[in-house]
């Protein structure tokens, strides 16, 4: 997908994933089981971290199972917060924090409003 602004053309990359384990797990407590409740019918979607200019995307669908403690959940996947926590993945939001941490004011200031020129305000 292309996005057009006024300093040039900047493209957006999805990448789709396929969770190949054969346990489901719990997010919340690491209960795992080989039973599937269901599949999502829905894509889950996360903000991954940035290729030059290009945003990149990760989306997967993913399955429900029936935990003992919490009822009916979806999965847990291993490269971010569980689905509704977050949409980002866990390494886009360790640079985000690091980020924040060692840049002043004025260059995140600076930084936020490049993003914001180039129509990228979603972060």
């Amino acid at each position: 997908m292309a996005h057009f602004s006024e300093n040039g053309w900047h493209t957006s990359q999805e990448y789709a994933l396929r969770l190949t384990r054969s346990r489901l797990v719990c997010p919340k407590c690491s209960y795992t089981t080989r039973s599937c409740y269901d599949t999502r019918t829905l894509d889950s979607r996360w903000r991954h971290l940035d290729i030059g200019t290009h945003q990149t995307w990760l989306s997967c669908q993913l399955r429900r199972l029936r935990c003992p403690t919490h009822g009916v959940i979806t999965e847990a996947v291993p490269f971010a917060r569980p689905v509704g926590e977050s949409r980002f993945t866990r390494d886009f939001e360790h640079l985000v924090a690091w980020a924040c941490a060692k840049m002043d004011k004025t260059t995140h200031d600076k930084t936020a409003q490049s993003r914001l020129a180039y129509g990228r305000n979603d972060l």
